[in-house]
C-alpha cells in the first residue's frame, strides 16, 4: 500500500512538472496537457505489456489506455487549476 502511495506522489510530481512547463494554469489547459501525456504513457506501457506477455487483449489494452488517459487528464486539470491559483495570488 505504501508503494502505491509513493508511486502516485511521483506521478503527481511528473504531471505538475509537465503542466508547469506547458504553462497550464486552468482546468481546461491542464486537461489537454494531461490527455496528451496520459495517452502517450498509456500506449507506451500497454503496448510493451501486450508485446511481452499474455496479460492483455487488444480490447483490454484499449480500455486501459482510455481509462488511464481520462484519469491523467482529470488529475492534470486539477493540478493546473491549483498552479493557476498560486499565480493569481502573486
Amino acid at each position: 500500500l505504501i508503494t502505491i502511495f509513493v508511486s502516485n506522489i511521483f506521478g503527481a510530481l511528473l504531471l505538475t512538472t509537465v503542466a508547469n512547463w506547458a504553462n497550464a494554469r486552468s482546468f481546461g489547459a491542464g486537461l489537454k496537457v494531461g490527455a496528451i501525456v496520459g495517452i502517450l504513457v498509456g500506449l507506451n506501457f500497454d503496448l510493451l505489456w501486450y508485446a511481452m506477455s499474455n496479460v492483455y487483449t487488444p480490447t483490454g489494452m484499449a480500455i486501459d489506455v482510455c481509462a488511464g488517459t481520462v484519469m491523467t487528464a482529470l488529475s492534470t486539470g486539477v493540478i493546473a487549476m491549483i498552479l493557476g491559483k498560486g499565480n493569481a495570488a502573486s
